[in-house]
């Protein structure tokens, strides 16, 4: 085994970090220490959450929900309408960038705010209507904050792929509190369920 990584780097956006000095760039090689084999094991199927299109995203409404004409809050939060959006191939890891109905500001209402901290999983709507989730890179933001996708359901953001369909699905706090307990409960329960493979 070779005991070096060489350096791939992507685009300008992805730094993967200073370990010689300056920053890193394409043929420097980063020495691995430490190469450990862990055992095989397996968890049962029932286990393994099923991630396929439609994708369900619980959401909260955001900050400023309000800022929206009433027909584009029916199009988040009616679950008779079940508005289907696209995932954009021009997604990365900053933020998910979704394609479908057009989502209106009031009349007067200006269409971005003052920069504040967001949270991974905020869905904010720019100028253009189109709705972008943000992930964990992405700390500061200027749009308007529709909704947030709730903490159970933040890790299912990493299985989007483009092409994906999401469905939103609008819930109260006390729901979302409820559903990332049982979701932490359900972690702790896989552990219980995991076997060494002999």
């Amino acid at each position: 085994m070779q005991s070096f990584l060489p350096i791939q780097r992507q685009d300008e956006n992805e730094i993967t970090g200073y370990a010689f000095g300056r920053r890193d760039s394409r043929g420097d090689r980063i020495e691995i220490d430490s190469v450990r084999d862990f055992p095989l094991c397996t968890i049962s199927e029932n286990a393994i959450p099923q991630l396929h299109s439609p994708h369900r995203l619980r959401i909260t409404e955001g900050p400023e929900f309000h800022y929206f004409s009433a027909s584009s809050q029916k199009t988040i939060v009616d679950r008779k309408s079940k508005t289907v959006y696209d995932v954009s191939a021009s997604s990365n890891r900053t933020g998910i960038r979704l394609k479908g109905p057009l989502l209106a500001f009031r009349a007067g209402v200006d269409k971005s705010i003052i920069s504040e901290g967001i949270l991974p999983g905020t869905v904010q709507i720019p100028g253009d209507g189109l709705p972008n989730i943000m992930l964990y890179e992405q700390t500061m933001g200027g749009y308007a904050r529709i909704a947030r996708v709730i903490k159970a359901n933040i890790d299912s953001l990493a299985h989007l792929k483009p092409g994906d369909t999401v469905l939103f699905e609008v819930i109260g706090m006390d729901d979302a509190e409820a559903l990332w307990k049982d979701r932490q409960e359900s972690i702790i329960s896989l552990t219980h369920n995991i076997r060494r493979v002999s």
